[in-house]
């Protein structure tokens, strides 16, 4: 069985970095080279592999802006690893805004760790939410607001797609 599901092209690449970066956690843990290629694994990745495959980029460095709406088909096996590998990485993030920052972190970095951590907790709650995945009852009321909020933005990319 399959299923089919449409999102703009920025929530797209989202989940292939969530995807990618799972991938390459679990290739350094099993077998100790971080930068061993996930495809030379593809099997123990369905989600991330069928994502690749349906990349709607043609062309080696073409842009497609954020908004573009990207249509998927996924197979069941690969919708229950993304749900896996969602819930996993919310969860983790979900720990990480509990720890403290760390102070070590460099005076000079222009990147805000603690924001784009937040940033990042916030997607990943928003996509785990939207796709309908189990998650912990203390988080479920904080990505039913968030979805609320987001839906003007969704409404109004529909009505942008539909006129074109």
């Amino acid at each position: 069985m399959t299923a089919s599901m449409s999102l703009n092209y920025a929530g797209y690449m989202f989940l292939c970095q969530v995807l990618k970066s799972n991938a390459r956690d679990k290739i350094e843990a099993s077998i100790g080279k971080r930068f061993h290629p996930w495809h030379r694994s593809a099997h123990l990745f369905p989600a991330l592999s069928e994502l690749h495959k349906q990349d709607p980029l043609t062309y080696e460095g073409e842009r497609l802006e954020d908004d573009t709406v990207v249509d998927l088909v996924l197979s069941d096996e690969a919708i229950k690893n993304l749900a896996d590998i969602l819930l996993e990485e919310l969860l983790a993030y979900e720990e990480k805004l509990k720890q403290p920052q760390n102070e070590l972190n460099p005076v000079s970095s222009p990147i805000d760790w603690g924001t784009a951590d937040r940033e990042t907790f916030e997607e990943l709650l928003y996509f785990t939410q939207r796709l309908g995945i189990e998650m912990p009852e203390r988080l479920r009321s904080d990505a039913e607001a968030l979805i609320v909020a987001r839906q003007p933005d969704v409404d109004a990319l529909i009505l942008k797609q539909a006129k074109v």
